[in-house]
C-alpha cells in the first residue's frame, strides 16, 4: 500500500508535522510505502526535500493522509483521482449545526461573523443580546485560541484577532459541564459506524487535554453514540471527534472535528489505544 502523507501549510503548522512524524513511525515496516510530501507557505510540494508536484504524487498512492489545516489549493485533485483519505477537511459550522438541528440534535445557539462582513459591530451586539452569556467565540476552522467571556469590548478584540488570521468566527452561548468526547469511523470493524470509548476530556493550560474515562450513567452513554449516529450520517463523514456536554440527560453537542490531532496525548491516539486501533488498521479500511 502507497500512502502520500502531507504536512505543513501555514496553520498549525508544528501540529500538522507532529502528526505526520506519528503517523509515518506507526507505519514504518508494516507492509506501507510512505511518500512523505511538505506543502510550504507558498503551496510548494516537496518529497524527500525534492521540488515535486501533486500531478506526479497522487497517480501512484493508494491513500492520503492530508494533516494540513487549512484547504490547499491542490485539493480537489486529490477528488479527481478517486483517492481515499483519511482525513477529511472540517465542515462547515453553520450548515453541520443547521442539519443537526433538523435532526432533532440539540446544539448550542450560535452566530457566524465571516472575515470582511460589514456588520461585525452589528452581529456582535445581536450575540451579546440574544445569546445567553457567557459566550464563546472560536474560528470556525479551529484555527485559534477560544475566548469565553461575557464583555463585548474582550469579544470585538478577539474577534478583530481571528479575523486578522483569516478565520471567520463562530460565537455560541457557552454551555457549562463537563465535556465528553468520542470518535466515530465510518465503514469500520465491520460497522457503518464504529465508536470508541466515550471519554471525559479537561482543558489543561497551553492547550493540552487530560484525559480519563467518563463516568456516565449506560443510558447517557447510549444517547450520546445516538446522536452521534445520526449526525454522521447525516453529514456523511469519514473520521470525526465529537463532543458533547450534558445538560440534564440530554446531550449537546457542541463540536466536529474531522481534522484532529494524532500524536501522544492527543484525544485520537489515546481513544485509538483504548479501543486497540492501530493507524495501520484504519488506513487499510479505506482502502
Amino acid at each position: 500500500m502507497h500512502i502520500a502523507i502531507l504536512h505543513g501549510g501555514t496553520i498549525k503548522k508544528h501540529e500538522s508535522d507532529k502528526t505526520a512524524q506519528t503517523i509515518a513511525a506507526e507505519l514504518l515496516g508494516q507492509d506501507c510505502t510512505i511518500c512523505d510530501v511538505e506543502i510550504n507557505s507558498k503551496g510548494q510540494w516537496y518529497e524527500k526535500g525534492i521540488l515535486s508536484s501533486p500531478h506526479r504524487i497522487l497517480p501512484r498512492v493508494d491513500l492520503v493522509v492530508d494533516t494540513l489545516y487549512h484547504i490547499h489549493e491542490h485539493k480537489s485533485l486529490e477528488h479527481k483521482f478517486d483517492l481515499p483519505q483519511a482525513f477529511h477537511s472540517e465542515p462547515c459550522v453553520d450548515m453541520a449545526r443547521k442539519v443537526s438541528k433538523q435532526i432533532g440534535v440539540e446544539v448550542p445557539n450560535h452566530r457566524m461573523i465571516r472575515v470582511g462582513s460589514d456588520a461585525v459591530a452589528g452581529s456582535i451586539k445581536d450575540a451579546w443580546r440574544n445569546l445567553h452569556l457567557p459566550v464563546m467565540v472560536k474560528s470556525a476552522t479551529h484555527r485559534g485560541p477560544t475566548l469565553i467571556s461575557s464583555h463585548v469590548d474582550d469579544i470585538r478584540d478577539h474577534i478583530e484577532e481571528l479575523h486578522k488570521r483569516g478565520c471567520n468566527v463562530v460565537i455560541d452561548t457557552f454551555v457549562q459541564g463537563k465535556v465528553y468526547s468520542v470518535i466515530a469511523l465510518k465503514n469500520f470493524r465491520g460497522q457503518k459506524i464504529y465508536t470508541t470509548t466515550i471519554v471525559e476530556t479537561i482543558k489543561r493550560p497551553y492547550g493540552k487535554e487530560f484525559i480519563r474515562a467518563g463516568s456516565l450513567q449506560e443510558s447517557q452513554r447510549e444517547k450520546m453514540r445516538t446522536t452521534l449516529q445520526k449526525v454522521h450520517m447525516a453529514l456523511d463523514l469519514g473520521l470525526a471527534r465529537y463532543d458533547f456536554v450534558l445538560k440534564g440527560n440530554t446531550p449537546v453537542l457542541v463540536n466536529i472535528s474531522t481534522k484532529p490531532n494524532y500524536h501522544p496525548g492527543s484525544l485520537l491516539h489515546t481513544s485509538f489505544a483504548m479501543n486497540g486501533i492501530t493507524f495501520v488498521e484504519y488506513a487499510k479500511s479505506l482502502v
